[in-house]
């Protein structure tokens, strides 16, 4: 763990979150899955974004909360 922690400070050293941001939307804009060959945002489920569409016209305010990779999850998430 120590590692990870020791790669995240070195890559990101130095990095604003207003430029973080722009990068995860840059790599959401041309990021592929390797397996299914489309965009990131092209794999959300049908009925999941039914369900969060629903709630925010009944004024709910929706919060998505992942394991990992909580940046670039929140990042998609304001775009789905």
């Amino acid at each position: 763990m120590a590692g990870l922690v020791e790669m995240v400070m070195a890559t990101h050293a130095g990095v604003t979150t207003a430029e973080f941001e722009a990068i995860v939307k840059d790599w959401l804009a041309s990021g592929r899955h390797a397996r299914f060959q489309r965009r990131y945002a092209e794999l959300s489920y049908q009925s999941m974004l039914e369900l969060l569409a629903y709630l925010r016209a009944h004024d709910f305010q929706n919060i998505h909360c992942f394991g990992r990779d909580r940046v670039p999850a929140a990042v998609q998430s304001s775009r789905v």
